[in-house]
């Protein structure tokens, strides 16, 4: 009876044994198998679970990332969706203020709490990310990462979708048709410069910092290094297709219409050429502010002033990127992925203080904001 059932045990961890060897093998080959089969026969449950979890995050990830959206152009058209708005037995003008401000208040609040789960949802994402890559055959862990991606697209096209369809709705039952023409220009441009903004200068600054002006040239270099970096993470077979693919695009690509008017071209141009004024947006309120240069730089220079700060002996960047790398190199984080995060040697810039202007409230003081983009911090 012993025997038989050490037999049993030594056969089944044969099978066992035979059947990694052959999922790795199948692995290597591309072979297609159920992706998850293989991640809970080779790695077990709980690198299955988490793979899982990593899959449902981008999916939830590309959830948010759509109502963000819906909310903020809803926002910027002055549509309250319909799950926002209220109704009161009293039909006054003040009854109406009131749940104006209130639908208002619950649009933010829900921006508010998307922004946060967002931020919370990506610092989860990079841990899963850090924790699988480390743990996964890096061609399965592929595989795992381009099922998560594609789950989270397909969610992005349901969902937007779906947005569409509620925009189309909620425009007809409160027969209003957004315009980039006719915008509350009193509410989005605050002119506190000495200069006199005309009518068509007025108009091109409401459209607000969001609004995007078509290029006049295909960016035909930026293009080729985006996909140049993206080719280096796929299989080397497939490059020179995609390589083909992409220069009969640009070649037979156009810019597209310009969606200014000339005169709106004009006066854009010559707000950027006046060096007398400088264009922010708002602290709050998705507005459009007019400073004169010299009072952003005095209020700038004031904040600087108090004690809270202290001038340096010298530039910090070039320690810190050191510090960073070094502490990269240490960490367990496998080669590629080090390659992708570490700072390279002297490219970085010390961190930027600006300000954005409070135009609710008096005298418009400026919230310093530091920008710790492409810094080691």
């Amino acid at each position: 009876m012993t025997n038989g059932t050490s037999s049993k045990c030594r056969q089944d961890t044969s099978n066992f044994t035979q059947e990694k060897t052959r999922i790795t093998k199948d692995l290597h080959t591309n072979t297609r198998k159920n992706l998850r089969k293989q991640i809970l026969y080779l790695y077990g449950e709980k690198i299955h679970h988490l793979t899982r979890t990593y899959e449902k995050l981008k999916v939830l990830r590309a959830s948010i990332l759509c109502d963000l959206a819906f909310l903020r152009n809803r926002q910027d058209q002055n549509l309250i969706p319909t799950c926002f708005q209220l109704k009161f037995h009293s039909n006054s003008a003040a009854t109406k203020r009131i749940l104006k401000r209130t639908e208002l208040t619950l649009i933010r609040n829900e921006l508010h709490t998307n922004r946060f789960l967002l931020d919370r949802i990506n610092k989860d994402l990079l841990t899963l990310h850090l924790k699988l890559s480390n743990k996964i055959h890096p061609a399965l862990w592929d595989k795992s990462k381009q099922l998560a991606i594609c789950r989270a697209e397909t969610q992005t096209t349901l969902k937007t979708d779906t947005q569409t369809n509620k925009l189309r709705r909620l425009q007809e039952c409160q027969k209003q048709t957004p315009s980039l023409s006719q915008p509350h220009m009193k509410q989005t441009v605050h002119n506190i410069s000495d200069r006199i903004l005309t009518k068509t200068e007025t108009n091109v600054l409401s459209k607000g910092f969001n609004f995007a002006v078509t290029p006049k040239h295909i960016p035909t270099e930026t293009i080729i290094c985006g996909v140049e970096t993206s080719l280096t993470k796929i299989n080397p077979d497939d490059t020179n297709r995609i390589r083909l693919k992409i220069t009969n695009i640009l070649c037979i690509s156009k810019p597209p219409k310009s969606n200014l008017p000339k005169e709106e071209q004009t006066a854009l141009r010559n707000l950027k050429e006046d060096t007398s004024i400088i264009i922010l947006p708002a602290d709050k309120g998705n507005a459009t502010v007019v400073m004169n240069t010299s009072d952003y730089q005095t209020k700038l220079t004031n904040l600087l002033q108090d004690s809270t700060y202290k001038p340096l002996n010298r530039d910090p960047t070039t320690y810190l990127e050191k510090t960073t790398r070094s502490k990269i190199k240490a960490s367990p984080i496998r080669e590629e992925i080090q390659q992708r995060i570490i700072p390279r040697k002297k490219s970085s810039r010390c961190p930027k203080l600006y300000g954005l202007p409070k135009i609710h409230k008096e005298g418009t003081p400026l919230r310093p904001i530091v920008s710790s983009i492409g810094s080691p911090l």
